[in-house]
């Protein structure tokens, strides 16, 4: 390992360890999506938001109280849902109508994703 690696891996230790410390302007934490405002802009209950989301309710929960983050690909979905939750709601019945899915998995034991790629002959 070249020294200036390892200088640059014991610096961003260093900062780390500052950070967990107080000193604030060693780190950054992202925030993630304030999950209860975007579902509070559909007007449904924690329960009926996850069922449109496909999501278990218990997921929505964490989210809302912060015990959990949303993924990559839940945070762009959250993000389309807080642009326009009209419209992104429609298309997410509209894609589950047409694919067949229900809330995680379906009836039919495959994964959503196996169930799009079928039909997109992949």
């Amino acid at each position: 390992m070249k020294d200036e690696n390892f200088q640059g891996i014991v610096a961003g230790l260093n900062d780390a360890i500052a950070f967990v410390q107080g000193d604030k302007t060693k780190g950054h934490i992202a925030a993630g999506p304030d999950v209860k405002a975007i579902r509070a802009k559909t007007k449904l209950t924690q329960v009926k938001f996850a069922s449109k989301l496909r999501l278990p309710v218990g997921t929505v929960r964490d989210w809302e109280q912060h015990r959990r983050s949303p993924d990559a690909p839940a945070r762009t979905l959250l993000g389309m849902v807080d642009a326009d939750p009209k419209a992104a709601l429609a298309l997410i019945e509209k894609v589950a109508g047409e694919f067949g899915l229900s809330l995680l998995h379906g009836n039919s034991g495959k994964k959503p994703v196996d169930k799009i790629n079928e039909s997109m002959g992949q």
